[in-house]
């Protein structure tokens, strides 16, 4: 069993080039596994006079890399001692919601990237609370496809993909 794993990682991690094609260039295909990065959260309380007993709370969603938001939905569920809620967020990932005054617990979700928990989320009234939620990638596999008018080693490939990834 250890054997085929460690053969499994290193055809994943192996570089496949081929002769030079007939449009005069070699291609190579290089597949990698990516590690992923965690997601984060920053906190903003913001005192504000509410006559009611609900409290805003914002929720803003973005890549953690780019720093861009979200133009697709995600998945957000939050509960407190008394429900649960699950829902997803609009396109464009900001969500507000009015809640009372309690102790929650969040949890933001999206495909391709890792899970957001926050075990206890004090929200109490008078404040206006924003989460900008980072959106870390999730563990991968990368396929990187390149064309070159001369054969390159291994070394020559990683360089120029290591150039792709900034």
């Amino acid at each position: 069993m250890k054997k085929n794993i460690i053969f499994l990682v290193l055809l994943l991690t192996s570089c496949i080039y081929s002769k030079k094609q007939e449009d005069g260039f070699y291609h190579y295909s290089y597949c990698t596994a990516i590690s992923g990065e965690e997601s984060e959260y920053h906190l903003l309380k913001k005192t504000s006079i509410n006559e009611n007993d609900t409290i805003n709370l914002t929720i803003k969603i973005v890549d953690k890399r780019s720093q861009e938001y979200f133009n697709f939905p995600a998945f957000i569920e939050y509960s407190d001692s008394n429900k649960k809620v699950n829902m997803m967020t609009k396109s464009d990932s900001i969500t507000r919601l009015e809640l009372l005054p309690n102790i929650y617990s969040l949890k933001v979700s999206c495909i391709g990237y890792n899970d957001l928990h926050i075990d206890k989320l004090l929200l109490e009234k008078d404040n206006h609370t924003e989460i900008l939620v980072e959106m870390g990638e999730a563990n991968g596999f990368a396929d990187y496809n390149i064309k070159s008018k001369w054969k390159l080693t291994k070394l020559q490939l990683k360089c120029r993909i290591k150039k792709l990834e900034r």
